[in-house]
């Protein structure tokens, strides 16, 4: 069958299947740490948890005291890239649970504290 064909056609066969081969990209193999796979599998979970955080009530009030709407925040939070969820979720962890207190009002207890004392 391939003595039917002309030496033309197979040279350019040839020549179009050794052009093909040369512009596939190499396979590129490589480990994969754990901490980098753990991260992957969690980043679901980190942005549910960030968008469970958004939808909250005193959160969606909280936006609409600043002009945004909650709906927007929730899209913004889908939209968001890995490291961007990462970020926030670190921050997030970082907040007090009970809030932050200023150096003020700081201030103000430790010397109440001190007069109450003495």
């Amino acid at each position: 069958m391939i003595r039917h064909l002309p030496r033309n056609f197979l040279a350019t066969l040839a020549a179009v299947l050794l052009g093909a081969l040369l512009l596939a990209p190499p396979a590129m193999a490589g480990m994969v740490e754990t901490e980098q796979l753990a991260r992957n599998l969690n980043i679901d979970a980190e942005r549910e948890r960030l968008a469970a955080e958004v939808a909250r009530p005193e959160a969606a009030q909280k936006l609409e005291s600043m002009g945004v709407d909650p709906a927007q925040a929730a899209e913004r939070v889908k939209a968001m890239t890995d490291e961007e969820v990462r970020e926030m979720i670190v921050k997030l962890d970082a907040m007090p649970a009970g809030g932050a207190i200023s150096n003020t009002a700081a201030l103000l207890i430790l010397l109440l504290v001190l007069l109450l004392v003495l």
